[in-house]
């Protein structure tokens, strides 16, 4: 199945959905953060992204940049 890269602050969050992944026969890698998620992409390829988007912080570009720019990216 897909190998996805889960990128949220929220631990209970991402370690629930993880599970969930893993279930349906998934591969789970977890980031708490764009700059954890840009090192793990950096050794990793991911055939899905599931990323948490923040109005707030308004980082849809620090998340377009992240898959741009990563060597495992296609």
């Amino acid at each position: 199945m897909a190998k996805v890269l889960l990128v949220d602050k929220n631990k209970n969050f991402r370690d629930k959905l993880a599970e969930e992944l893993s279930k349906l026969g998934h591969q789970a890698v977890v980031a708490s953060s764009i700059a954890l998620a840009r090192r793990i992409m950096d050794e990793q390829f991911f055939n899905l992204f599931l990323l948490e988007y923040d109005p707030i912080q308004n980082n849809a570009s620090e998340i377009l940049e992240l898959i741009q720019t990563s060597p495992n990216s296609q």
